[in-house]
């Protein structure tokens, strides 16, 4: 409840009627609306980062089934090693352009060689052009390989699901936040007590 002697003029006019009376239902209904308000600009404005963080999540999760998948399907133990590493100008402008590394593996499958282009990081991790390799070839696709010392694309899968929790999550958060925020400013600004 509130005590309209401790409210400003400004608040005071426009919540008491034409009798004089203070009107403590409109002042609390009010309040209510306006925290569900703010509550859903603040959730409208965080859905960007919301959806971007479920998208992370789940690409991540996608790739790290994709990695126990392929796993358990190549189950063909050969030898390879890393035979180059293609690398390229990341996609940001000049002058915060980075280096971005995709390594080659080569190994044989049935006397014949093969070559298997990973895909592109920011760092090398554990690899280097002739470091030797354990490949496992689906016997079925001679291209689809399983390569445990491969462990980047493995971490980057990681990190995109902790990447998107914590922007999902982080923003959900900060939303009840604001909620929370903005009903304390407010009781602020009617300067209330409560009625004992």
């Amino acid at each position: 409840m509130y005590d309209e002697n401790n409210l400003s003029d400004e608040l005071r006019e426009k919540y008491t009627d034409e009798n004089g009376n203070f009107d403590r239902e409109r002042l609390n209904s009010d309040l209510q609306q306006g925290e569900k308000f703010v509550f859903r600009i603040h959730l409208f404005l965080s859905m960007i980062f919301i959806i971007a963080g479920l998208a992370f999540f789940f690409i991540g999760c996608f790739e790290l089934y994709n990695s126990f998948k392929d796993k358990k399907v190549c189950t063909v133990y050969t030898e390879g090693v890393v035979s180059d590493f293609k690398s390229t100008q990341s996609d940001m402008n000049d002058e915060n352009s980075s280096l971005v590394y995709a390594p080659v593996f080569t190994y044989n499958y049935e006397g014949q060689e093969y070559t298997y282009s990973g895909n592109s990081y920011s760092d090398k991790g554990n690899l280097f052009v002739g470091k030797k390799v354990t490949v496992y070839v689906d016997p079925d696709d001679v291209g689809h390989v399983y390569i445990p010392d491969y462990k980047v694309k493995k971490r980057n899968n990681i990190l995109f699901i902790i990447i998107g929790l914590a922007l999902s999550g982080g923003f959900i958060g900060y939303c009840f936040y604001k909620k929370r925020e903005f009903t304390r400013d407010f009781n602020r600004l009617t300067n209330n007590n409560e009625n004992n």
